[in-house]
């Protein structure tokens, strides 16, 4: 018999990869500076489990809004010069990332197909690249950026789904 989740067992959520994000790139003063190889690796292991998480059909919400806010901090790292010619794929991924949001309000399944895979992971490998390039002050921008937008009510919404 598989065992039942158990709700009230369920740790803290976090409220958004932002104060994961933020953390890791404060843990240095200076910000000038890229991440130590150290602070990427964790960040990455953070951001990549949570997608396993969704491909594996066995995730939360919180795994769903770890990639989200990812790829959302992709896409202001794109729009500061970190591959600005890939911004209509995150916007992509930001779609199918919706699509499974919505899907998993409806059924409480939270999980992601086939497409949503292919497009969030080719992200995700430009996500891993700029954390390479962009320094502790640019991710610092750019969540500051995607917390500003969502402030502004500038998020995906959609119509209540009807029975």
């Amino acid at each position: 018999m598989k065992p039942q989740w158990n709700s009230g067992m369920r740790p803290a959520p976090l409220s958004t990869v932002f104060e994961v994000n933020e953390a890791i790139a404060l843990i240095e003063s200076d910000h000038s500076r890229r991440m130590t190889s150290q602070s990427n690796i964790e960040l990455r292991v953070f951001n990549w489990k949570a997608l396993e998480n969704m491909k594996s059909g066995c995730a939360s919400d919180q795994a769903l809004e770890i990639v989200v806010s990812a790829l959302n901090i992709t896409l202001a790292l794109c729009e500061m010069g970190f591959g600005t010619e890939c911004i209509p794929q995150v916007n992509e991924a930001l779609a199918w990332a919706f699509r499974a949001k919505v899907r998993g309000e409806r059924t409480g399944r939270w999980g992601f197909d086939g497409a949503a895979i292919k497009a969030i992971t080719d992200v995700y490998e430009i996500h891993d690249q700029q954390l390479e390039a962009a320094s502790k002050a640019d991710l610092l921008e750019a969540i500051d950026t995607v917390r500003s937008r969502i402030a502004e009510g500038n998020v995906y919404t959609a119509e209540p789904y009807e029975k």
